[in-house]
């Protein structure tokens, strides 16, 4: 049931990062890291879904069905009390994704020299 909880509160921040009111608090700025904080969002609670299963046929529905709703309390009074604090994760991880793809898209070879570098001028 923990893992249930906190898997499912991971899941309702990624959702929570993505809606237009809380997504300058979250860093999120474009379309490509709404959708896949919602993917990994959908992805976790699938999980805590699937994790959260027994032997009687119906209490996987109602484990996940209470977890998930302990989750959004959490994830609610944790907006509500320090939403810089609750998004630091997600901002840190979009920052340093932005710096990966930033350096690779310059584009710039190990060990180039500005005399083995081709030169394109357009005039």
């Amino acid at each position: 049931m923990l893992e249930v909880i906190l898997l499912s509160t991971v899941a309702m921040l990624l959702l929570a990062a993505t809606t237009h009111r809380l997504r300058r608090d979250s860093g999120v700025t474009g379309w490509g890291a709404m959708t896949g904080l919602r993917l990994a969002a959908a992805a976790l609670l699938a999980i805590a879904f699937l994790r959260s299963g027994s032997a009687l046929p119906g209490e996987r529905v109602v484990r996940f069905l209470c977890g998930v709703s302990v989750a959004a309390v959490l994830t609610t009074l944790s907006i509500s009390l320090a939403p810089a604090l609750a998004f630091w994760p997600i901002r840190t991880a979009l920052a340093f994704r932005s710096i990966r793809t930033a350096s690779s898209a310059r584009g710039v070879r190990v060990g180039a020299t500005p005399s083995s570098t081709p030169v394109s001028r357009a005039l």
